[in-house]
Order: C-alpha cells, then structure tokens, then sequence
C-alpha cells in the first residue's frame, strides 16, 4: 500500500476532511465515483433525504407528541410508545413487569440519580435476560455533549425495543428524542441537517415533552436541539471512500445502510475498524457499538484494531495494522473515524507493497 495524495481538488474534499455533499442522496441513486490517475474517490450513498414512505407524518414531531402523553397522565409509571425502538416511561415499579415482558423490552436504562425523591432501581421481577443500565442524569439539565454520547452509545448496545425511564418522563423524553433525531435523520431528511433549524412547531412539542406546558423555556430542550444539530453537521462532514491499489478502500464512520451499499456496489469482503469501543456514540449514526453485529450480518468479515486518535504511534501497532493489511481478505475496507487516521498510518507508515 502507498501513500496517494488527492490531485482532484479541495472541492472533492475526501483527502481534506471538507463535507462531502453527497451524504443525502437518495438510497436508489447509484454510488458516484470519481476517478483520478492515483486513486478512486466514491461518495457512498444514504438512505435519503426525502424518504417518505414512512416520514410523511414527521417521525420527530410525533415522537415528541407522543412523549407528551407521559407528562400529561396522572400516572407517571404509563410506558408510552414513541418509536418501534424506543419507550418512555416515568418511575417504574412492580405493576409495570407483566407489560413490560409482554413489550419484548431488551433493555431499560434508568435516567435517575440515586438522592432523588422516590428512586427506586428496576423491579426485582423483571427478566435476567433484560439488560439494565443505570445511567443517571441531573433533573435540571447542565448535561455535557460526552455524557450524552456516552449514554446513546450504551444505548445502542442494549437491544431493542429499550425502555428508559426517569422520574416523570421528562428526562427519558429528552434522551428518546435525542436518540431517535440522531439515528433516524437519514430516515426522515426534515431535520435538515444543513439548515440546522427545526420548525417552531417541534420545539414546542419538544417543549412540552421535556419542560411541561409551564415551563416555555428550559434547558434540557435547548440542550437537545444544539445536540442534534451538531451530530447531523458532523455527519455531513463525513469524507466519502478514498479507492487505493490492491482492492484496498479507506472511509470514515459508515452508517448501516452506507455497509450494505459499499458491499453491493463494490465487493467488499471484509472490514477493519480502528475506532475504539470507547469512542461510541460519538458520532451519533448509532454503528459503532453494534458494528460487528452489522458487518457479520451483511456476509463480511469484521476486525477491529483500536487505533488512538492521536500519534506518535507505537511501532508495535503500526506493525501490526501492516500485518492485517497484508492478510486480511480484498476488497477490504478500512475505516476510523473521519479516515484521518487510517490514512495517516497507510502514508507515513506502512510500506508499500
């Protein structure tokens, strides 16, 4: 493998790391490919913008419409369905485990801080099979973007249809809606990610689910809406496939549907990651803790090489990505991040074949 500099220009902003403009095309649209002397540039495809088989109701506004159904009831221990993969629901206790098993709930993550009024952990009846993840957040807000990240990526690993619960809703609405937003904005283009706005009609729903109708401003709302807006920004960013000799390809972080359209359209066989498990949720397309699970399902093969996000880098490790390079099954796709560090490893240390 050498080093191959991009001779097509910033604008194509693969190399560079610039936002690649063909992110939201439509999933029916074949795969662009740019071709260069040194190497071959393919933007991959997304499951589009204006997907509307099943958006044409505004997925996010009904999730926020529905996650008002919690604030609204007497009850708080009511588990509300606001997505196929997700539920919400106040503090739980023992009345809930005979509707929860008849849900199929794979995962609950508790949201609640062990000091607050009226804690209490998962109910003791509940299934060993469900996995239960105690994630607590401040009732108030003040959440940090790497808190939340963290907290989507466990998410993520936990199956699905998940319940998260809080006190009165309010908290596992506000994270409903910010997993949903992320994961599903390839389904339901009407976030417009470049705009970075949404309609004043879906900040009032987010309003009411997170805030309560007496509380027109609050935090946890804005909180949520900055959040998502920089998740879809920075998949935006995202540098399309960079094609190198050998059958070798490098990319950023794919979603799913990316996966499957890179395998049909351009063979390839197997994967190398060099994210760590540590960076998941980061991203916000929902791949990384379940990656390996995606891949194997496709057909590919799956390895993963955590590489640091920053050098120097031990001679150890870069002998061992050679290694992999050289072994690993083509057409092969190598992946991190952003592409950032895969390309500096090829280029500055592994040589050539």
């Amino acid at each position: 493998v050498t080093s191959r500099k991009d001779h097509t220009g910033e604008g194509h902003g693969v190399v560079r790391g610039q936002p690649d403009q063909s992110l939201h095309k439509s999933s029916n649209e074949t795969i662009r490919t740019h071709k260069s002397a040194n190497q071959t540039t393919t933007k991959p495809a997304t499951m589009g913008e204006h997907a509307t088989d099943h958006c044409e109701d505004w997925m996010l506004e009904l999730i926020a419409a529905n996650a008002t159904s919690v604030l609204d009831s007497a009850d708080h221990k009511t588990i509300i369905k606001v997505h196929n993969e997700i539920y919400i629901a106040g503090q739980i206790d023992d009345s809930c485990v005979t509707q929860i098993h008849d849900l199929g709930i794979k995962g609950i993550v508790n949201l609640r801080e062990a000091g607050e009024e009226g804690y209490a952990d998962p109910p003791a009846g509940l299934s060993d099979s469900i996995k239960k993840i105690h994630y607590p957040l401040p009732a108030d807000g003040g959440w940090k973007d790497s808190d939340v990240d963290k907290l989507l990526g466990e998410l993520d690993k936990c199956g699905i249809p998940a319940l998260i619960y809080c006190k009165t809703g309010a908290r596992a609405a506000a994270i409903g809606f910010a997993h949903l937003a992320t994961r599903t904005r390839f389904n339901c283009g009407k976030l417009e990610g470049r705009a970075g706005e949404f309609s004043p009609e879906m900040l009032a729903l987010l309003d009411k689910a997170v805030c309560g109708p007496e509380k027109p401003e609050c935090s946890m709302r804005g909180f949520v809406e900055e959040y998502v807006k920089k998740k879809v920004l920075l998949a935006d960013g995202r540098p399309g496939l960079v094609g190198m000799p050998g059958d070798i390809w490098t990319s950023g972080q794919l979603s799913e549907a990316e996966y499957k359209s890179i395998q049909e359209d351009h063979g390839i066989v197997c994967v190398l990651n060099m994210r760590p498990p540590s960076e998941a949720g980061e991203f916000g397309l929902g791949v990384l803790a379940r990656e390996e699970e995606i891949i194997k399902g496709l057909g590919m093969q799956y390895h993963s090489l955590p590489v640091p996000k920053n050098g120097p880098y031990e001679a150890e490790l870069i002998a061992k990505v050679g290694e992999m390079i050289k072994t690993l099954p083509r057409p092969l796709l190598l992946h991190c991040r952003t592409g950032r560090r895969v390309r500096d490893i090829i280029s500055t240390h592994v040589p050539a074949e």
